[in-house]
């Protein structure tokens, strides 16, 4: 009988939703037993003691899914005192425990414990534990040490448990909070989220509990929630205090925490399904099946009434759980159930009358009152405040069918008794006939929207990973070399474009990272390199350039202004109305600030002097402490770059509810020495993989991998292979066109700057002699094209007309009217471009890169496809993927996906 009460009791804490951490041994009674007069009486005012919160990782038990917190005394001076006060102690076996965590009752105990016999049993476990120091004084830990202390005494240790308010967590955070001298600040949230969302977060590998959960939860726990009640969850708590800071005595802010560390360094549990199909997916194959066998009954006229027994008896236990829950019970958010409209005892009085006299006329009443009750809940799901589960939706329609199937073979019935007994065979019952399939097809048409509204499917986050100057050829060539989960997991399972490019000509890496996020090409967003000459100072301009923000852990001014469209991750903000979060992180400035875009709520990058996480003044005031420390010295970037990125998915929401969030990493392919950088990408691309789908669980992430297409510089020096090369002195050549056109237009600096392979002519001397631009450009036009090593020259007008022109479509679209020059030489392919004024020097190569767009996650099948495409189909297509607008100037179709 105990087991049974102790079996009964875990299925009940199952249903709500407990955080509860348990010291259970022998499965007997688990509060520890801790002589702790003889651990304090060896402490005195004169020893250090440091104080921790102490974060255990999530488990695999129904109350382990949160994790855990504690908080951790160690005395520094002597071995004798390293104690942890917990408060998740409960006892399985009180009286009644069942019928009083039902209610509402269930009473918590805080106790103390050794700190070796608390990391004992989480050792056993399997379940790793942060430690954050906490940043106090020592006035203030012996305050809050004594506070545990006399909170651990048998008349103070029992409170009243409650889910979200009153937790193992909370009363952490509000022990700390009562005995520090200042005041927290916690990190500015937005209030976006929500109770269920945090459940969601936690429950993300668990699809069954979470589908438990939401049938008990009502609609309080669908509010926007602040970033303080959302702490009532461990690790989201853990996260806060690496970014909370408190005011010390001269008034500065100090953070409240110190770097977090493992006390306990396990790797987090891979959790695995214990039923193979979601809620979801057996719902719909109880449809289907549900639909199928309904077909079959309605012609043959009968109801296969051990199918309606079932249904209305999980209905009617489901109905008893939730109607109990809704009437008596004190948890919070369980009063305000929507679902009770149609999980509730009434089920079971169907059952009765269908049991007691098969097709009577209460079963036909109950079926008349039914129908119209489950209808009238799933036309009303869009007005009601509160979310409603896929797999509830569709197995609501199927008690909707199963009402209106019966009432629907009960009307044949009846008709056919009527015509049989007046020996008729004419019309009538075939009018009869055909009005009683218009009603099904009817039935079937009205129950399709539901079940494809529920089905409706977006990823919880999409990561966009860049490798700059990745090929396909290398890519290939070291297969061998790399493991289950990195590149071979996504050229085995994604969808493959296998033949990339870039839509314009001359790629770098700025202007690809902007095509890619931009869905457009530079002549539209405006990145049209690294760097561009402004015709208002005629000085270099870099990409990301901004003085009117300043920097973070940098001496550089940037921000995306340069960035003149939306990219898919402002899209994202505008669609969910800012709940959609958007990271980026990257090896460079540049490429962590265009793939972000406009509205990201971080982007970090390792600043090129000190090597440390830098970011601008345009996206955060100040960076998050998990961020500020320097990247590890001699760390590959790569490394860095997915460190940074899994220590983010740890210390944010991301992937915390429905609403889809962005992250967005860029990483480096070095081909020079591709034997062993490619392997060592391969490991950082499954680190990265691995990570993301740990933190939202495995098939609710979309990976997009690519490359910017970027060729490698060449150095080469080709003339002992006698391939035909020379050099081409753009400012000799700039000179000679600044005297030839003196001598047709008169004396003057007609030349305003030359920058690269572009010419800028002085405009403002043009206006001033009322000179055609057209003639001036032509006559330059014909005088660079006899130079030697000039293969093209192409003017300012040339692109602006050429978007329809074979071969100028995609200098056009490298173009930017507003910040390119007005003369573009072509320099012949093999010849240097050298500019003795600046001490610029590269070799001229238009060979074609050739590298891959994969497409992997959300269970979409493995396809390799051969047919050209190019990287502004990116943005459109992730967009497709997650139900919003593609940025404001993508014109580029979406790549087929199935």
């Amino acid at each position: 009988m105990r087991a049974l009460v102790r079996h009964i009791s875990l299925l009940l804490a199952a249903s709500l939703l407990t955080t509860a951490y348990v010291v259970a041994q022998d499965g007997r009674q688990g509060i520890p037993n801790v002589d702790s007069d003889s651990a304090v009486m060896s402490v005195d005012s004169t020893m250090h003691l440091q104080v921790s919160l102490l974060t255990c990782g999530p488990g695999e038990e129904i109350y382990e899914y949160y994790g855990h917190s504690a908080i951790r005394v160690l005395c520094l001076d002597s071995a004798g005192l390293d104690v942890t006060f917990n408060y998740g102690i409960f006892d399985f076996n009180s009286g009644n425990f069942a019928l009083r965590f039902a209610l509402g009752h269930t009473d918590y105990v805080c106790a103390m414990q050794q700190t070796v016999d608390f990391i004992n049993h989480y050792w056993r476990k399997g379940i790793y534990i942060d430690e954050q120091v906490l940043n106090i004084s020592q006035a203030e830990a012996r305050r809050l040490f004594d506070a545990l202390l006399v909170n651990c005494r048998p008349e103070n240790c029992v409170y009243r448990y409650s889910f979200f308010f009153d937790n193992c967590a909370t009363r952490v955070r509000d022990k700390i909070e009562e005995c520090i001298d200042s005041k927290l600040h916690y990190p500015d949230r937005p209030n976006n989220r929500s109770l269920r969302d945090a459940v969601h977060f936690y429950c993300r590998p668990f699809q069954w509990s979470e589908f438990g959960q939401d049938l008990l939860l009502g609609s309080e726990a669908d509010q926007p929630a602040t970033g303080r009640v959302l702490q009532f969850a461990p690790l989201i708590m853990e996260a806060d205090f690496s970014l909370t800071v408190t005011d010390d005595s001269t008034g500065m802010k100090r953070p409240i925490v110190g770097p977090r560390h493992r006390l306990l360094d396990l790797p987090p549990i891979d959790f695995k399904p214990a039923f193979p199909l979601s809620p979801l997916a057996v719902a719909v194959v109880l449809l289907v099946a549900g639909l199928i066998i309904g077909l079959f009954e309605y012609r043959r006229r009968r109801i296969l009434w051990p199918i309606d027994t079932a249904l209305l008896l999980l209905q009617g236990i489901g109905g008893i759980i939730v109607a109990f829950l809704f009437f008596f019970s004190t948890h919070p958010t369980v009063g305000s159930n929507w679902q009770v409209w149609v999980l509730n005892p009434l089920p079971l009085v169907g059952l009765w009358w269908q049991i007691k006299g098969g097709r009577t006329r209460c079963y036909h009443l109950y079926h008349c009152v039914a129908a119209p009750v489950i209808a009238a809940f799933l036309i009303a799901l869009p007005l009601i405040p509160q979310y409603v589960s896929p797999a509830m939706i569709v197995l609501t329609s199927l008690l909707l069918f199963r009402s209106l199937l019966s009432l629907l073979v009960s009307r044949r019935i009846r008709q056919s008794s009527i015509l049989n007994s007046q020996f008729s065979m004419s019309s009538p019952l075939g009018g009869a006939r055909g009005g009683s399939q218009r009603s099904m097809l009817l039935l079937f048409g009205v129950l399709v929207p539901f079940t494809t509204y529920a089905a409706d499917r977006t990823p919880r986050i999409v990561v966009n990973i860049t490798v700059d100057g990745l090929r396909s050829d290398l890519l290939e060539a070291f297969m061998p070399l790399y493991t289950s989960n990195g590149f071979r997991l996504l050229l085995e399972n994604g969808q493959v474009y296998t033949h990339a490019q870039c839509p314009y000509a001359a790629p770098n890496r700025a202007a690809s990272i902007a095509t890619i996020a931009t869905g457009t090409v530079p002549y539209d967003h405006g990145i049209i390199g690294m760097q561009w000459l402004s015709r208002s100072t005629l000085r270099p301009v870099f990409c990301v350039e901004d003085p009117s923000v300043k920097g973070l852990q940098t001496t550089e001014n940037l921000s995306p202004r340069n960035l003149g469209v939306s990219t898919i991750a402002d899209e994202l903000k505008v669609s969910t109305r800012g709940r959609g979060f958007v990271y980026s992180i990257a090896p460079y400035s540049d490429a962590a600030i265009l793939s972000a875009g406009h509205s990201a709520d971080g982007v970090y990058w390792l600043d090129s002097q000190s090597g440390r996480w830098a970011s601008s003044t345009y996206y955060t005031a100040q960076l998050p402490q998990w961020v500020s420390g320097a990247a590890t010295p001699g760390t590959d970037s790569n490394e860095a770059v997915v460190s940074m990125a899994e220590t983010l998915l740890r210390c944010t929401t991301l992937g915390i509810d429905e609403v889809p969030d962005y992250l967005a990493v860029t990483l480096a392919a070095a081909n020079q020495n591709a034997e062993v950088s490619y392997p060592a990408l391969d490991r950082s691309v499954a680190s990265l993989i691995r990570a993301a789908e740990q933190s939202v669980g495995s098939g609710n992430a979309l990976f997009i991998l690519t490359s910017t297409g970027t060729p490698d510089e060449e150095t080469e020096d080709l003339e002992p292979y006698r391939i035909p090369t020379g050099q081409f002195h753009i400012d000799r050549t700039a000179n000679l066109l600044n005297m030839m056109l003196m001598a047709v237009y008169g004396e003057g600096n007609y030349i305003e700057a030359i920058y690269d392979n572009q010419i800028y002519l002085n405009r403002t001397l043009i206006e001033q002699r009322q000179l055609n631009v057209s003639e001036v450009l032509d006559r330059s036009q014909e005088l660079l094209l006899q130079c030697e090593g000039v293969k093209d020259v192409y003017t300012t007008h040339s692109l602006l007309l050429g978007a329809s022109v074979p071969g100028l479509s995609s200098l056009r679209n490298a173009y930017n009217p507003a910040l390119s020059g007005d003369l573009f030489i072509r320099v012949a392919p093999g010849w240097h471009l050298v500019n003795e004024t600046t001490g610029q020097q590269r070799l001229v190569r238009e060979s074609y890169v050739n590298f891959p767009i994969i497409i992997y996650g959300l269970q979409l099948p493995a396809e390799t496809i051969d047919t050209p495409v190019t990287t502004d189909c990116i943005a459109p297509t992730v967009a497709g993927i997650m139900r919003i607008r593609a940025p404001n100037a993508c014109r580029t179709a979406p790549l087929p996906t199935r």
